[in-house]
């Protein structure tokens, strides 16, 4: 793929000792153990460390003054963004116009020591997998394998939230003229090199508080991803939203508290020198290891696809999710609220937990997480999921009941099932099988939904290891669609056998 529309196609190889003198320059503070390292097979970076880290040490500190948002880039003393008038995309967009503005000034950039060490081509995420300027034939092949995944549930919210690539080319084509020449770019920029910078915001930024909003937080950002992270972000959000200030201001009023959650003798002796983002040691480096940061908790692959443009194959996440729009209307949506704000539902909850063998066929709930309609990365089925499945079979039967009603009744098809599950000779009521009947139908259907449905799981298993080198996109977008596979046909198949 042709990189020749990235401002920074021309310029020299990155340079490790132009980024640290730009950090030392703007105050950035590294461990003297970290070693950023060229990644065999990307343009990107990796860290490493070569000594042992303790846990509760700051590895980077970042001033946020040296921090990239649309507070710190020169463009928005162009073309200020109206936050009051502005959606969280527009937000997102116009940072990556304030990113395109530095890229072209290229040396001339107060920026560029850190700029030239990022990624010299687009990051490939799904919203550009379709545009063959981009994607190519690989990028429309990746696409297909998206349907019926999680991938594709999550490319449909980013997409409404205003992150289409349509709407893209829109805010720029808007954006474009105000633009000024640059000694490297004294005309347009093409739509493909604004592309180019928006996928380095929407793969590297992060909220950072109150008055920054998102931005990218230089050299912190080289850290790679992985759920088992030694690192994380920490930094106060609520400084003042006017001015930034950590500390008390001229914008703080009674009536604002924003510094009430600290304790009175540290807002004391505060000082604005504090105001900065580290990062921190969670788990302990060991000298040689790559030091890891995790870009969100517990998440999937198809949010790391959508969101990051990869996948890790780990089985994290919340597995395969039904949105309520999908399986209940409005009379049932109400009975629902009802029902998993009761007491029956943790009953039900509880039962499974305590069952003396695990069945594998509900999930045990996590009170830390929202509940979801979902079947988990092991192949269970939420608690939630078999609630909405009973209310669809009580509402075609026109027999929506008092909510204690139902809800006992529920925590009795439970029971039975993971009875049946472990102790064959058990048997079924028959709304235990109604419900079981159900619960196959949506994974089946959910199965139908994905692309190549009919092809079998071991026929997929062969196809993604015989594509070509070249077929990056759709090797990642398969692996994905394989995984999800798996985890339906697992639980299917135990489903299916309750049934006899």
């Amino acid at each position: 793929m042709s990189t020749s529309y990235t401002p920074l196609h021309e310029s020299p190889p990155p340079s490790l000792d132009s980024l640290h003198d730009w950090a030392n320059t703007h105050g950035v503070v590294r461990h003297a153990s970290l070693r950023p390292v060229k990644m065999l097979d990307s343009t990107g970076w990796r860290m490493t460390a070569d000594q042992d880290v303790r846990v509760g040490t700051a590895v980077c500190t970042v001033p946020k003054h040296a921090i990239f948002s649309y507070r710190t880039a020169s463009f928005s003393q162009l073309v200020p963004l109206d936050l009051e008038q502005s959606t969280s995309s527009d937000v997102i967009l116009h940072l990556a116009a304030c990113l395109l503005h530095e890229l072209r000034l290229g040396v001339q950039s107060d920026w560029y020591g850190y700029l030239q060490i990022l990624p010299r081509e687009t990051v490939m995420v799904p919203t550009f997998w379709g545009d063959s300027r981009l994607g190519g034939e690989d990028g429309g092949r990746a696409l297909e394998w998206l349907k019926g995944t999680e991938a594709e549930r999550e490319l449909n919210r980013k997409e409404g939230e205003g992150l289409s690539l349509g709407n893209m080319e829109r805010f720029y084509t808007d954006i474009s003229p105000h633009f000024p020449s640059t000694t490297n770019h004294p005309s347009r920029s093409p739509f493909l090199s604004y592309v180019y910078a928006i996928s380095l915001i929407m793969t590297r930024a992060v909220v950072v508080d109150a008055y920054h909003g998102i931005a990218i937080v230089p050299f912190c950002d080289l850290l790679n991803h992985s759920s088992i992270a030694h690192t994380s972000f920490c930094c106060d959000a609520f400084v003042c939203p006017t001015c930034g200030s950590l500390t008390h201001c001229e914008h703080d009023t009674p009536a604002i508290e924003r510094l009430a959650h600290l304790p009175r003798n540290f807002v004391e002796t505060m000082e604005e020198k504090s105001n900065v983002v580290d990062m921190r040691v969670e788990r302990a480096i060991n000298a040689g290891e790559e030091v890891f940061m995790s870009y969100d908790e517990n998440v999937g692959d198809g949010k790391l696809l959508v969101e990051w443009g990869f996948v890790e194959r780990k089985g994290g996440g919340d597995g395969l999710v039904w949105s309520p729009r999908e399986l209940l209307d409005g009379t049932t949506a109400r009975a629902y609220m009802m029902l998993i704000n009761s007491d029956h539902i943790d009953n039900a909850s509880q039962y499974t937990q305590n069952a003396a063998t695990h069945h594998h066929l509900i999930a045990q709930p996590n009170p830390e997480q929202n509940p979801l309609l979902n079947v988990n990365p092991k192949g269970e089925a939420s608690i939630y999921l078999i609630t909405a499945a009973y209310l669809q079979l009580q509402s075609e039967a026109d027999d929506l009941r008092d909510v204690d009603e139902m809800g006992e009744e529920i925590v009795t098809i439970v029971e039975e099932v993971v009875q049946k599950s472990v102790e064959d000779e058990s048997t079924l009521g028959p709304l235990a099988k109604a419900l079981t009947s159900r619960i196959v139908n949506l994974i089946d259907r959910r199965l139908a939904r994905m692309y190549e449905a009919e092809t079998t799981l071991g026929e997929l298993v062969n196809l993604h290891a015989n594509l070509p080198l070249t077929a990056t996109l759709e090797r990642m977008a398969m692996a994905l669609a394989i995984d999800e596979r798996c985890v339906l046909e697992g639980a299917l198949t135990r489903w299916r056998a309750l049934l006899g």
